[in-house]
């Protein structure tokens, strides 16, 4: 093997003096030094004795060297050792998004209201009965011929009426002036409004009249409001205990 070698030697010696003769090839310093460091390689790697013992570069640290000395060459490692780049398989699957449940609407619960259970009940008035009689619509509104409320363009005026009864044996006065009920009328769209203070003689909100034993008084409670407006409820409430009566307006 040595022998062999030392012949390989002497052939590329030959050939590079042949080659000086016929046409100069220059060198650089450090391209001569690459040479001589991959012959010396070669020399070395098949010497038992002495690759133990050797300083020179490796096989991959010539190839490093020679690289940085010829940038731009393309590398010299072989295509078929070239090992392809795998290609990443993504086998993560992805949870299709499951549908949130719809949120459950909450019903805020109607607060314990102290309802009466009786327009005569919230009243308190002894020896007498009250009951809701009717509701109605227009633009006027009159207590005698004498007397008429007419609403303004755009609005409307309700009237409550009330039934009043003596139900003691003799004749007594109803007195409301002083009582703590208080009215409001609600409406569809949100709206609220308060009674009309009147100059009617029945208004039941400042009543003093004398009822005679048996006899049905027909009071009545005004309210002018937007003719747009739909009327939903009438309140009732007593201010001193908080008691409440409704009345659902019809139509």
């Amino acid at each position: 093997m040595r022998k062999l070698l030392l012949i390989l030697i002497a052939v590329f010696t030959a050939g590079m003096l042949s080659a000086c003769s016929s046409d100069y090839i220059e060198l650089s310093e450090d391209d001569t030094n690459a040479i001589a460091q991959y012959c010396a390689h070669l020399l070395l790697k098949h010497d038992s004795k002495k690759v133990a013992e050797r300083k020179l570069l490796d096989k991959d640290e010539l190839e490093d060297y020679y690289k940085s000395l010829n940038p731009e060459e393309e590398d010299p490692t072989p295509t078929s050792e070239l090992q392809p780049t795998p290609t990443p398989v993504n086998n993560t699957v992805t949870p299709e998004p499951t549908a949130s449940p719809e949120p459950t609407a909450e019903v805020t619960p109607e607060p314990d209201l102290n309802k009466a259970e009786s327009l005569t009940e919230l009243f308190g008035m002894e020896g007498f009965t009250i009951e809701y009689k009717s509701c109605s619509i227009s633009k006027t509104y009159s207590e005698d011929e004498n007397f008429t409320i007419t609403a303004k363009e755009g609005e409307s005026i309700l009237a409550f009426e009330f039934a009043i009864r003596n139900v003691g044996d003799k004749a007594k006065n109803f007195v409301s002036s002083g009582s703590k009920v208080a009215y409001a009328l609600y409406c569809t769209n949100g709206d609220i409004y308060a009674p009309q203070i009147s100059m009617l003689g029945n208004d039941i909100q400042f009543l003093n009249d004398e009822i005679d034993s048996d006899e049905i008084y027909t009071a009545v409670l005004l309210f002018i409001t937007d003719e747009k407006d739909k009327p939903e409820k009438l309140r009732l409430e007593d201010g001193e205990t908080g008691a409440i009566y409704d009345i659902t307006v019809s139509g």
